[in-house]
Parts: C-alpha cells; sequence; structure tokens
C-alpha cells in the first residue's frame, strides 16, 4: 500500500514536470531513490550495531585468550574472529547500499570502536591463505611465544595485547618502536621457525597494535641523534616491501668505533714507554763512557 502512494506521488510529480524524456529521466530517477528509502531499515542505529553482535563475541575471545596472535593463539579462534570481523563489515555495508548517504554517518557509529584498527584486521582478515600457514608453525609460535612478547614488551614498554592502544608522541616514534619491535621477534622467530614462520609476523603484528599500518607509508628522517641512539635509513632488499624504515641502534653498537681505538691508544703509550726507557738507558751507558 505504501509503495502504491510512493508510485502515484511520483507519477504526480512527473506531471509536473511535462511528458517527453525529461518527464521519463525525471521519474526513473524519483522511483529509485523511492525504491532505496523503502528498503532501508528504520531503526538504522540498532540494525547497524547488531552487525557487530558475533565480532564483539570473538574479540572478547581473542583478548581473554593467554596467547597473542605472534605467541600462537589457536588457528581456529583467529579464523572464528576473521569470519566475524569479515560479516560485521560485508552487513555495513550492505546497509549502505540500502541506503542514501545522508544515512551512513548513522550507519558508521558502530565503527567507531574500531578507530584505528579496520586498516590493521582488513590486511589479516582479507587472506584466507593465512589460516594454513599459521597452522603449519602455530606450536613454534607458542614455543617462543615468551620472547616475542618480551621484544613486544621491552620496546613499547607495555604488555601486548590485541587492539591495543599504544600511547606515542609522533608517528615517527611509534613506527620506529614497531620496527624494532618487528626485528626483534622476525629474527628469533627466523632462526627457530623458518622464514615462512618469520615473514608471517608481518601480517600478525599489525592488528596488535592501532594504526600500525600508517607506518606502510611513513618515510623516517634520517639525520636525528640524541644520547641514547642513532636514527639511520635501511632499505630492505628488492623483493619485500620497500618502504624506507628507521632502526635504533644501541649504545653497544655505536661505542664499537670508540672501543676499537682503545687497542690502538694502548699500543702506542707502550711503544712511547719503551722509546722512553732506551733513551734514558743510552743516555746513562754514554755518561759512563
Amino acid at each position: 500500500m505504501a509503495m502504491a502512494g510512493s508510485t502515484t506521488n511520483i507519477r504526480i510529480r512527473a506531471r509536473c514536470v511535462g511528458s517527453g524524456p525529461a518527464a521519463l529521466i525525471v521519474f526513473v530517477t524519483l522511483f529509485m531513490v523511492s525504491v532505496t528509502d523503502g528498503q532501508c531499515p528504520s531503526k538504522l542505529k540498532m540494525h547497524s550495531f547488531s552487525c557487530f553482535g558475533d565480532y564483539n563475541t570473538q574479540f572478547l575471545n581473542m583478548q581473554k585468550s593467554q596467547r597473542t596472535l605472534f605467541s600462537g593463539v589457536d588457528v581456529e579462534l583467529l579464523r572464528a574472529f576473521c569470519s566475524a570481523y569479515m560479516s560485521a563489515m560485508s552487513c555495513i555495508n550492505q546497509l549502505k547500499a540500502e541506503c542514501g548517504e545522508d544515512h551512513h554517518h548513522v550507519i558508521d557509529v558502530p565503527l567507531i570502536n574500531l578507530n584505528g584498527a579496520t586498516d590493521e584486521l582488513s590486511f589479516m582478515c582479507q587472506n584466507d591463505d593465512i589460516y594454513e600457514v599459521y597452522a603449519r608453525h602455530m606450536s613454534c609460535y607458542m614455543v617462543h611465544g615468551s620472547y616475542s612478547e618480551r621484544c613486544f614488551h621491552d620496546v613499547m614498554n607495555t604488555t601486548s595485547r590485541f587492539l591495543k592502544r599504544v600511547n606515542w608522541k609522533s608517528l615517527d616514534d611509534l613506527c620506529r618502536d614497531l620496527s624494532q619491535v618487528m626485528q626483534c621477534i622476525k629474527d628469533n622467530i627466523g632462526r627457530s621457525c623458518g622464514q615462512e614462520a618469520a615473514s608471517l609476523m608481518d601480517v600478525l603484528a599489525k592488528p596488535m597494535v592501532r594504526s600500525s599500518t600508517m607506518c606502510d607509508r611513513h618515510v623516517f628522517s634520517t639525520k636525528v641523534y640524541s644520547e641514547t641512539y642513532q636514527r639511520t635509513t635501511f632499505v630492505p632488499p628488492e623483493g619485500t616491501n620497500r618502504r624506507v624504515i628507521s632502526i635504533r641502534e644501541s649504545d653497544s653498537y655505536n661505542g664499537g668505533g670508540r672501543t676499537t681505538l682503545y687497542p690502538l691508544i694502548l699500543i702506542i703509550c707502550v711503544v712511547i714507554s719503551l722509546s722512553t726507557t732506551r733513551s734514558k738507558h743510552l743516555f746513562y751507558n754514554e755518561r759512563r763512557i
């Protein structure tokens, strides 16, 4: 009945415009708008929040897990979470397709909880091959989980947690620290579990820290010095994600140049001392003669 009324109103508007091609275009346009509005749910905000019902459950399961993505969380838990996330985003996109753009701001309200995380989760969950690879190396991730957790804690100065909100003063600081965390974890996993297991860490680590995908497009400054570290430029080899990143050089590394000078200085001192002793000996011998 409501549809018949809408069609009648459209016909009346079309008559006002006139006849011919112009009237037909107006009629079709108004009809499509009417159909779209007719499919849009009346309680739109409630429908958009209902899209995330299963996601919220799986998100809590991930956070309650004793293990993180890079320390061997159960692969089925990961699979269930990604499935729920992709379903939620599909539901949101469907609502946007059914409703006009003027309703999109209402549909996007539940996405506030995913602030700084949608790119990270999509990066991980859109790849179905991840589960097979992860399952092959899950036990090795578990064995070396404590080491990976320590890498995260020592650099970030906080415990690792799924979709962690990390306080950072600047994007440069965040990306530098993430780079150091990844280098620490991947070096150990590569030695212990193999390169395939290590390469997956690039995918698994992003959802651990919100806004981490911003570092994919960030270029570091290269000449910034402080008392504790020197920032340098590192360009990955061909075949990898060739973005410029910053690595932190430890004090022991920076002190290496100074350390190599100590033996040289010691040798010079010994030579001078021997020369002085020999000169004194010759001087006393000449006096005796």
